[in-house]
């Protein structure tokens, strides 16, 4: 045989009961000698209601702004976002960041590599009265250049 549960009906009224009983021991015990009044009830219903249509209309005009929070979140919109253009490569004296030893052979044909060829090398020119260092990755990176030194003596 097994053993029944007490009815939960039973222990809901119960529990229901005990805060009743509590809620009114406490407005007998009220240190403060208020009473609760019915318009105190309506005023506080309609703040909730107000303060429940501000949050609502909030939202909803939060969500329309274009390329606003609510439209970036959405996805419908991801072909309408306004991407910032890129930035253009780093030039000094004709020579981009990411150009390759070759390229710059092609405007500067003066340029005296120094390095192994299977690993970073370093092409230097000599332009008026400033020294060009301009480095390059490896080859397995595509021997682009990622640093350019310039340095002039007065």
């Amino acid at each position: 045989m097994h053993r029944q549960r007490p009815n939960s009906l039973a222990r809901s009224v119960s529990a229901t009961w005990n805060i009743l009983g509590f809620l009114r021991r406490y407005l007998r015990n009220n240190r403060f000698g208020l009473t609760w009044r019915i318009e105190v009830t309506a005023t506080l219903v309609a703040l909730f209601m107000c303060a429940a249509l501000s949050f609502t209309l909030y939202l909803s005009t939060l969500a329309n702004i274009p390329y606003g929070l609510g439209d970036k979140w959405s996805f419908h919109s991801a072909g309408k976002a306004a991407f910032p253009k890129p930035i253009p490569a780093f030039r000094l004296s004709g020579i981009e960041l990411g150009m390759t030893p070759i390229e710059v052979g092609s405007i500067y044909p003066s340029i005296s590599m120094s390095g192994p060829p299977t690993a970073r090398q370093t092409g230097r020119i000599r332009i008026g009265n400033g020294d060009y260092s301009i480095f390059f990755m490896e080859p397995e990176a595509g021997r682009k250049s990622y640093r350019i030194h310039y340095t002039e003596i007065f």
